[in-house]
């Protein structure tokens, strides 16, 4: 249920860096045989010690890596936004002195 959780979080995610991520690790998990053998294997196995020989120490290390890129996206694009809505009252303000300087006699 964990990996199915971590995949949803994964995929429903627009974050660009993410979604990028995302394809080229699927196109890199895709060329490799035995990587996907490694992935079914440990999704297919219902004994701790064939998930523990098959690395879901290692896949749980990589969802969390994911879940933190994905909250870093998350707090680079608020800050973005942040900036923007600043710079642009700091060019209304400026505009608006300049304004006021030409209506000047």
């Amino acid at each position: 249920m964990s990996v199915v959780d971590k995949l949803h979080k994964l995929y429903s995610t627009r974050s660009e860096p993410v979604v990028w991520a995302r394809s080229v690790g699927l196109e890199i998990v895709n060329e490799l045989d035995a990587l996907k053998a490694t992935i079914m294997m440990s999704a297919g196995a219902a004994d701790d010690e064939v998930r523990a020989r098959s690395g879901s120490a290692g896949w749980n290390l990589a969802a969390n890596g994911v879940e933190a890129l994905t909250r870093g996206a998350g707090i680079a694009t608020t800050v973005g936004s942040g900036l923007r809505v600043a710079a642009a009252g700091a060019l209304q303000q400026l505009a608006n002195a300049v304004l006021q300087e030409r209506k000047r006699p």
